[in-house]
Parts: structure tokens; sequence; C-alpha cells
């Protein structure tokens, strides 16, 4: 097999161009200007430091039948040793039918590597809009691995291509964010945020302790500047919760579905949120 050791420079290009991974700088652009459809849900956020159960936000692609039935489970509920990597291995074995050593490392090591020395667990947000961005893809680890094969395939097909050509050759008719968005559904056809209410414990430690001590400061800024919503930080803020623990449907207070728009407008607000009532169900 043709293997590639290191992307081209059209195809550094191109990963640069349509990448799955979402910056924190665009994660922070798109709450700050979709702040309003956050307010409108009434997406409430934690406010007291010494809470012993805190309401946090989490993005999936996951069948929602699936997780009301089973809940949250941290990856997939995969059981054995190095769940990590048999997600990665799902991807290439059931999905392209090639192992890792028959295509370049870069595909898959960073997806590996990133966040090894931290327990499994689930991303969770503490505000809606950052939840919001992480459900367009949904499992990252996936989406990203996928996203890569693509583009290499893509590249061991067409050779030295240019992302323009690319784009406007084979979908003319498609906004860019093609490759991505093949990748992200793979994932699951929709996407959700859910909001939970857990316990303290089910918290990384160090997560939380930031959490508390981010609390806090808003609150001492609110008494210095009463003039300004300190609060508002919290809820445009990109910070994560790593949680430790399987969440169970119990803890499910709300549910959205989102109605994408195109690929990556969602960051400007080209999307739609839907409030779902599957918690009656």
């Amino acid at each position: 097999m043709y293997i590639l050791e290191n992307p081209s420079e059209n195809l550094q290009k191109f990963l640069n161009y349509g990448r799955q991974r979402v910056s924190i700088t665009e994660l922070e652009y798109n709450n700050k200007v979709n702040a309003w459809i956050l307010d409108e849900h009434d997406a409430e956020i934690t406010v007291d430091e010494n809470a012993e159960r805190i309401i946090l936000y989490h993005g999936t692609r996951a069948c929602l039948e699936k997780v009301l039935k089973e809940g949250l489970l941290i990856r997939a509920g995969l059981k054995g040793r190095d769940t990590k990597m048999q997600m990665i291995d799902e991807v290439l074995m059931g999905e392209f039918g090639v192992e890792r050593e028959q295509v370049p490392d870069w595909i898959w090591r960073y997806e590996y590597e990133y966040e090894k020395t931290i327990e499994p667990h689930l991303h969770m947000s503490v505000n809606l809009g950052t939840a919001v961005g992480y459900s367009h893809q949904g499992c990252e680890i996936k989406a990203q691995v996928r996203y890569h094969m693509f583009t290499w395939l893509l590249e061991r097909r067409y050779g030295d291509f240019s992302v323009k050509d690319f784009e406007e050759k084979l979908f003319p008719n498609l906004r860019y964010g093609i490759i991505s968005k093949l990748a992200c559904e793979r994932n699951g056809k929709e996407s959700h945020v859910i909001q939970v209410e857990v316990p303290r414990g089910f918290l990384r430690e160090e997560d939380w302790k930031f959490w508390r001590a981010t609390v806090e400061r808003v609150k001492e800024t609110r008494k210095e500047r009463p003039d300004l919503d300190a609060y508002r930080t919290l809820k445009t803020t990109t910070m994560e919760i790593r949680c430790l623990e399987h969440i169970p449907p119990e803890m499910f207070r709300k549910i959205w579905k989102v109605h994408w728009g195109s690929a990556w407008g969602w960051l400007a607000g080209d999307y739609k949120l839907e409030p779902i009532h599957a918690l009656n169900m």
C-alpha cells in the first residue's frame, strides 16, 4: 500500500482550511455573537461556587433514543484496555478496512495522545453555547481520524491539489466544508445538547477547582462593578469541566435539537435550537 509519511504543503493547507477541531477563539466568538440565543432558551448556569450539584451541558451526535435509555457514557461505554485506541480502530478498520500500520501516523496519533494523561471522561461545558459548538462534530476523536483519512485518500487520488480546485470541481453546488460535514455526520445525522445536573463528586478535581475560582472572581467583579453584567462571562466562557462518571438519564434536565445551516456558518449564528420534550416520554 502507498503510504504518505508527511502531508504535502497543499494537503496541509486543506487540513487547516476545513479542519474538524474548532479553536477556542472560534468558540468564544460563537458564544458572544449568539448570546441572545442562549438567553432566549433559558440556558441556566451555576453561579454558586459551593454548590453540591452543578448544571453542565454536553453536545453530541449520539442516537438520542439510546442516550435517553443508557445515559451519557464515557467513550461510548467501551470496556477493556485502551478504549481510546479502540475508538480509533473502529474508524480505521470498521469504516476504511485498514490497520494503523497501513496509514501515516499523523492520521491518528495526535488524537490518541491528546489528553493522554487525563482519566477517561466526558467533556462538559458550563454553558449552552460551547456545547452547541461541540455538538457539530459529536465524538471528536472519531471525527478527526475520519476527516484525516478522507483528506489523505483524496490526495492519493488527485495528487497535489488545491482546496479551491477540489471544492469547485467535485462539489460545485455545495458550500465549503463538505469533507468536515461528511466526517461529522458519520457520528450521527442529528446533533443535540443535553443539560444535566451532576454531583460535584462526578467532576475532575482540577477542573472543578478552576471553575470554583472563576465563579468567585466573577462575584468579586460584580461587587466592584455592579454596572457590569459579570455573569455574562460564565455564559460566554469556553471553559470545560471533565466528568469522570457516566451520567444517567435521571440527571438530565433539558434537551435541545440543533438545526444546522451552512457547514461552519454556525459560528455566526447559522443554526436554530429546538427544545424537545423527550424527557416526558
